[in-house]
């Protein structure tokens, strides 16, 4: 009787079964998420016009192969279930374009996953995974990957033919090595591949020139970044830290003139300099590393706001930090100092001043003038 029902929305019910629904062969559009389905019944394929399916969090632990009969479909989120695979019969859905399957228990994708012609985004993060299918890279539409928070040792070795991907999302797994060819994905704006196993990081990085922010923090074995980084002129924010790393092998800021945030922390550093041109950075964290001077470069960062170098092996600091005008937060807990000079009464805008590990005899007497502290 409901010739002209197109959507229909029935999230966060307790619903255990949808079978009557698949009777409405007019519907385009379902979501269900949030309710008790357990399974989903085969008639789902009755309803051959439907466009969009939503079913996050209903306990599912299968998919009926008549899945792939749903051959209008172009959207199928699947998030916060219990399944462990899926029917070969999925990639038969030749118009899907979004695909979401994250929190689920799946350790491997159907091998003809390249059928999935249209596919523009894949959500496969938390999961069970250790590694993708080498046809993958036949998806030649897709736009967004998220595999991040899974057992991935590998990616396949052409992945670069996935030449149209924006974001790439591969946080938490343990890849060790990435494919040379992965400077062919000149489209990527948005490259996560902290909390990894990484070693080295191939030259083909300098090809990815729309990348805005180096993620490649938590990296405990990466010993070297390579110098081909300094050609990604449109860096905005550095993570590095908590990786193995002892120096940055270019200027920084003349090759970044858009920073403004880095993140060196829990390194091996044990001097910082290549700080020409950072003008616009206003974090900066140096944290947990073995600096025993700060060059008087750090002294000319006109727009830094807050600087984090606790935990390091400084005895002093010079009197230039009363040009940092601009200076909000300055933590140098944990170090050697045995004074601070007069002029850090001219940091006017300092609001927060953590000391705490020091050899402090004394403070000076211009911290009145920090009318903010």
């Amino acid at each position: 009787k409901m010739k002209n029902l197109r959507r229909i929305n029935l999230d966060n019910n307790v619903l255990s079964d949808i079978t009557n629904l698949c009777k409405v062969k007019t519907l385009r559009e379902l979501r269900a998420n949030n309710n008790f389905l357990g399974t989903l019944t085969m008639d789902i394929s009755k309803l051959t016009k439907l466009r969009l399916l939503y079913l996050d969090n209903n306990q599912l632990e299968n998919l009926p192969d008549s899945v792939g009969r749903l051959r209008s479909l172009c959207v199928l989120r699947l998030n916060n279930n219990n399944l462990e695979n899926l029917p070969l019969s999925v990639c038969s859905l030749r118009q899907l374009k979004v695909l979401e399957l994250k929190s689920n228990l799946l350790k491997q994708l159907p091998e003809n996953i390249k059928e999935l012609e249209s596919l523009a985004k894949l959500d496969i993060s938390n999961n069970q995974f250790t590694s993708l299918p080498n046809d993958i890279v036949k998806c030649s539409k897709l736009t967004h990957l998220n595999a991040s928070n899974n057992k991935l040792e590998s990616i396949p070795s052409k992945f670069g033919q996935l030449s149209r991907l924006i974001t790439l999302n591969l946080r938490q797994n343990q890849i060790n090595n990435l494919p040379v060819d992965f400077g062919k994905l000149t489209n990527l704006i948005d490259l996560d591949l902290s909390y990894n196993e990484l070693v080295l990081l191939p030259e083909s990085l300098g090809s990815l020139k729309k990348l805005t922010e180096i993620k490649f923090n938590n990296n405990p074995s990466l010993v070297a970044i390579p110098d081909t980084l300094q050609k990604l002129s449109q860096i905005k924010k550095i993570y590095l830290q908590h990786c193995n790393l002892s120096s940055i092998p270019f200027t920084i800021g003349e090759a970044y003139n858009q920073l403004n945030y880095v993140n060196i922390s829990y390194n091996l550093f044990d001097t910082i300099h290549n700080l020409q041109g950072m003008n616009n950075v206003t974090i900066f964290n140096i944290s947990n590393n073995r600096i025993t001077d700060l060059t008087e470069k750090m002294y000319q960062l006109e727009s830094l706001c807050e600087l984090y170098a606790m935990n390091n092996k400084l005895t002093h600091i010079p009197k230039s930090i009363g040009n940092l005008k601009n200076l909000e937060i300055l933590d140098a807990s944990e170090n050697l100092l045995v004074e601070l000079p007069l002029s850090i009464g001219d940091c006017q805008n300092l609001r927060e001043l953590k000391l705490r590990g020091n050899s402090l005899e004394s403070l000076p007497a211009t911290l009145r003038q920090l009318t903010n502290l």
